[in-house]
């Protein structure tokens, strides 16, 4: 996968999903073993973004890995909410709700893609 196919990728995803006002930085992990297809970095009231892909992905996980970590863009508030909460809750509470929401969040977060992918072909 090439940085312009997939800085293409990004940007037609950031219109689509109505992410045009933020500013969004593709960064590229080239190391063989990395343990992610990408992963996502936001500043919320910066409306600033950095994603970063695997090197290795071919076009169709490139383009299922961009929409995935937009998709943790638009519901990064939620997260951070979820995250002010946990800091109230003592440790054995953080972590039970900590694992729930995680994984939650990322099987809604593929769920999301895969069905917006399917409405824009």
């Amino acid at each position: 996968m090439d940085r312009r196919q997939s800085e293409k990728l990004l940007k037609t995803w950031q219109g689509f999903l109505g992410l045009n006002h933020w500013d969004l930085e593709l960064q590229v992990n080239e190391e063989e073993n990395w343990d992610r297809y990408g992963q996502c970095a936001c500043v919320q009231g910066q409306k600033r973004a950095v994603i970063t892909l695997w090197n290795g992905l071919n076009l169709d996980k490139a383009e299922d890995t961009v929409v995935h970590e937009l998709l943790h863009v638009v519901l990064d508030p939620l997260a951070t909410l979820l995250e002010q909460w946990q800091n109230q809750l003592s440790e054995d509470q953080k972590k039970l709700y900590a694992d729930q929401f995680d994984q939650s969040l990322e099987q809604t977060v593929y769920h999301l893609a895969k069905v917006l992918q399917s409405m824009k072909e």
